[in-house]
């Protein structure tokens, strides 16, 4: 008993520390200027172009699309390890998601808050709804991690079922 403890408060931490760690790592995106983050995604183009070059004819990387995935992406990574956290504090994640929701939508609210104070960049609503659609990405992605054994366990059910049905007629 007082090892599964210890475990679940290990995870309860665990689980804080890696939403902490997002949220850092999408701030500090969010505060730097508009130079600093062109050169990020400048870079990311041209790596993205080259292999784009390899495989494909006449196909154009676009900036503006490596910034909206780059966005979609870390916050898929926030909503997962808030998810995480939710479940690690209650058996009933599902039924008590609408936490994680809410704090996915503060973050992708106070990111573009951010964006204001730092030099040559703008908030945009657009932005927020890429922000939590991709939480709610990761979020389903986690839901559907977690649940991988037992779906595969009642479609084995089913499948044996069905079979037995087919024998016995």
């Amino acid at each position: 008993m007082r090892n599964k403890l210890q475990r679940l408060k290990f995870q309860r931490i665990f689980s804080i520390v890696l939403c902490v760690l997002c949220v850092a790592f999408i701030f500090s995106n969010s505060l730097d200027d508009a130079a600093r983050s062109s050169d990020k995604s400048g870079a990311v183009v041209a790596i993205l172009q080259g292999i784009a070059d390899v495989f494909f004819d006449d196909v154009t990387v676009s900036e503006n699309i490596v910034r909206t995935v780059a966005h979609f992406a870390e916050f898929a990574l926030l909503g997962f390890c808030l998810i995480f956290a939710v479940k690690t504090f209650t058996q009933r994640y599902i039924q008590n998601i609408f936490v994680a929701f809410f704090t996915a939508l503060a973050v992708a609210v106070v990111d573009e808050i951010l964006q204001l104070f730092s030099d040559g960049r703008a908030a945009d609503v657009i932005d927020v709804v890429v922000d939590f659609s991709g939480a709610v990405a990761g979020m389903v992605f986690f839901v559907f991690v977690v649940n991988l054994p037992n779906i595969i366990k009642n479609i084995k059910a089913v499948c044996r079922r069905r079979k037995d049905n087919g024998k016995q007629k």
